[in-house]
């Protein structure tokens, strides 16, 4: 450990990977310049853990270029150096999949229906015939003003949610047929069954509404002619 503390600075990244090395992280009185020198000569600058709290976000970060260092990499005392200095996160924490609602988030700002303009009320009313016609089964849609958020919609048991702070005038004026329209809701609606945006699970979904979304339209074109 001493060694390690001592010679980091000077080695090699090919030294970096030695036994001794790592016995050395498992120490209570490594430094954290040695712990910094050490892992980013094993797994580079942009590192982060795997994270089974969320699996999405691990995802995210290996799509982002980022080396996800899995839990067996190193030994039990190493790791808990790491998270004592921080020098590597959890994906979950760099990279986190999106999520809209917490626990102990406030309360949504809804727009109450009543106070729906003639778009929104034509949007919702497509919304939902949509995703029966899709689907097969009945919608809710609640639409709110949310500021400051990333997400435009979001989904969740049979409950469509859209945020007119994102998504605008504009896009309730639209016409159904209209690509940002469509292509909102089809993914929304991947969300029935899937959660995960990067599982093969999630692509097949989307490919398969959207071989439906393709009959529909040859079946019934007025349909999306509003």
């Amino acid at each position: 450990m001493l060694t390690l503390n001592a010679l980091a600075a000077k080695l090699r990244p090919e030294e970096s990977k030695q036994s001794w090395v790592t016995n050395a992280l498992e120490d209570a009185r490594v430094e954290k310049t040695a712990v910094d020198k050490v892992v980013t000569d094993r797994f580079g600058e942009k590192r982060v853990i795997f994270d089974p709290s969320d699996k999405e976000g691990t995802k995210i970060a290996m799509s982002q270029g980022y080396t996800v260092i899995p839990g067996g990499a190193l030994p039990a005392a190493a790791w808990d150096n790491i998270r004592t200095y921080g020098t590597a996160l959890p994906a979950g924490q760099v990279t986190p999949s999106p999520k809209p609602y917490s626990a102990d988030g406030r309360p949504e700002h809804v727009i109450p229906p009543e106070q729906w303009t003639d778009a929104m009320r034509k949007r919702v009313a497509f919304a939902k015939e949509f995703f029966k016609r899709l689907i097969g089964e009945t919608l809710t849609v609640r639409i709110v003003h949310e500021f400051g958020v990333s997400w435009s919609a979001n989904f969740g048991y049979g409950e469509l949610c859209l945020n007119y702070s994102r998504l605008g005038k504009r896009w309730f004026a639209l016409p159904n047929r209209a690509e940002e329209v469509l292509d909102l809701l089809l993914h929304e609606y991947c969300h029935e069954t899937v959660h995960d945006h990067l599982s093969a699970e999630m692509y097949r979904t989307a490919t398969r509404l959207g071989a439906r979304l393709a009959q529909l339209c040859l079946d019934d074109p007025a349909f999306f002619q509003a």
